[in-house]
C-alpha cells in the first residue's frame, strides 16, 4: 500500500508496512536496522568531536604534505613541502595547522617531528616565531625547550624580546636556590634580541656556573661593564694553578674569551684585580698568555708608571716571566720597563 506526499516539484513515494503474513516482521527488522546504523552515527560524531583539530581550516592536500613531511624527518623534503605550500597559495592555512598540531599534539609528537614542524612553518610567508616561541617554550622535555630559545636567537624582534623577557622572569622566580635558571640557548636568546635588563642576571650566572655562552652575551650587552666583571671571574683562579698552566675551577674558553675581549676593551687599570693580567701573562699556556701580554703591553705604552707600580707588587716567578716573554716580542718596551724596575728599586 503506497501514500503520495507533495514535495514541491517532485513526488516522494512513502512505503507502509505491509499487512501480509511477513511484513510486520520485515518492516520491524527494517526499523531497528535503521535506528542502529543512526546510533553508530551519532557515536562516530561524537568521537570526531573530542579529537583535537586545528580551529583552522585546511584542505586534505594540506594536511596530508605536512604530516607526510614530518613523518618523513629530512630537511629537503621539508623545503619542497614549504615551496608546494608556497605554490598553492596555502601558506595561512599550512600555518594555522601546525601551529594547532603543535598546541594540541605536541605531547604524541617527538623531538625531531616537533623541530621538523618547527622549521616547515618558520620557512612558510608570514610566520610569527613569537608564536611558536610561546608554544614551546614550557614543554617539559629539554630538547624542545631549546628550539624555542634557538628559535628566539634566529628570529630577533620587540615581540620575541618581551616574550624572552617575561619567561626569564618566570624562571628566575621558580629556580631552585643557588640556581638563576638560565641556560646557554637563552643567553643566545638574550644577545640577539638585546635585551639589556638582562644583563645582572648573566653575570650571576656566568660566576656561578662559567658558561662561555653567558661572557659572550655580556660582552654584546655592555662591551665597557664586561671588561670589569669578566676580570672578577679571571681572578677566581690561583696563582699558583696559572703559574703551572691551570685554571683550577675556572673555564679555559671564558677565559680565553674575557682576555680576547681585553684587547679591544681594556679593563681598568684601577680595578682591584688587574693585577691578575700579570698571571695570565706569565702563564704557560699562550693562549691565555698572548692576549694578557697585549693589554699590558697596551697599557705600557700610554701609562707605564702605572704598569710598573703594579708590576712590583705581583709575584717574582710572574713579574720574571712577562719581562721574560716581553723581551722576546717588544724590546723596546721591555728595555723601558726595566729601566723603570730598576729607578723605582726593584
Amino acid at each position: 500500500m503506497t501514500a503520495l506526499i507533495d514535495g514541491g516539484e517532485t513526488d516522494r513515494k512513502v512505503v507502509f508496512l505491509g499487512r501480509d503474513k511477513f511484513g510486520f516482521w520485515r518492516g520491524l527488522m527494517l526499523l531497528l536496522a535503521v535506528s542502529m546504523v543512526g546510533l553508530a552515527g551519532c557515536a562516530t560524531s561524537a568521537s570526531l568531536r573530542a579529537a583535537p583539530r586545528p580551529e583552522t581550516d585546511v584542505t586534505p592536500r594540506v594536511e596530508t604534505q605536512v604530516r607526510a613531511a614530518l613523518a618523513a624527518g629530512d630537511s629537503d623534503t621539508i623545503r619542497e613541502t614549504a615551496q608546494d605550500i608556497h605554490a598553492w597559495k596555502q601558506d595561512a592555512e599550512a600555518k594555522g595547522f601546525i601551529l594547532e598540531l603543535l598546541k594540541d599534539d605536541v605531547a604524541a609528537l617527538g623531538p625531531g617531528e616537533i623541530r621538523d614542524g618547527a622549521s616547515l612553518y618558520l620557512r612558510l610567508v608570514g610566520a610569527e616565531p613569537s608564536r611558536l616561541f610561546s608554544l614551546l617554550i614550557h614543554d617539559p622535555r629539554l630538547e624542545v625547550r631549546r628550539l624555542a630559545w634557538e628559535t628566539a636567537y634566529a628570529h630577533p624582534s620587540e615581540e620575541m624580546a618581551i616574550l624572552v623577557s617575561r619567561e626569564l622572569v618566570r624562571r628566575s622566580t621558580r629556580a631552585a636556590p643557588g640556581s638563576s635558571g638560565m641556560s646557554p640557548e637563552a643567553a643566545m636568546a638574550i644577545m640577539a634580541n638585546d635585551i639589556k635588563d638582562a644583563y645582572p642576571l648573566l653575570r650571576t650566572s656566568l660566576m656561578s656556573e662559567g658558561q662561555v655562552a653567558y661572557a659572550r652575551a655580556m660582552i654584546r650587552l655592555d662591551p665597557r661593564q664586561a671588561s670589569d666583571d669578566l676580570l672578577v671571574y679571571l681572578s677566581g683562579a690561583q696563582p699558583e694553578e696559572l703559574r703551572h698552566g691551570r685554571l683550577g675551577k675556572l673555564r679555559r674558553a671564558v677565559c680565553i674569551a674575557a682576555l680576547g675581549h681585553f684587547k679591544a676593551v681594556l679593563p681598568s687599570i684601577h680595578h682591584p684585580d688587574f693585577k691578575y693580567i700579570f698571571l695570565y701573562a706569565a702563564s704557560p699556556d699562550a693562549a691565555l698568555a698572548r692576549p694578557a701580554t697585549a693589554v699590558l703591553e697596551a697599557y705600557a705604552a700610554t701609562a707605564p708608571r702605572e704598569i710598573v707600580f703594579l708590576l712590583a707588587q705581583v709575584a717574582p716567578w710572574a713579574r720574571t716571566a712577562f719581562l721574560a716573554r716581553l723581551r722576546g716580542d717588544n724590546r723596546a718596551l721591555h728595555g723601558r720597563l726595566t729601566a723603570l724596575l730598576h729607578q723605582s728599586g726593584v
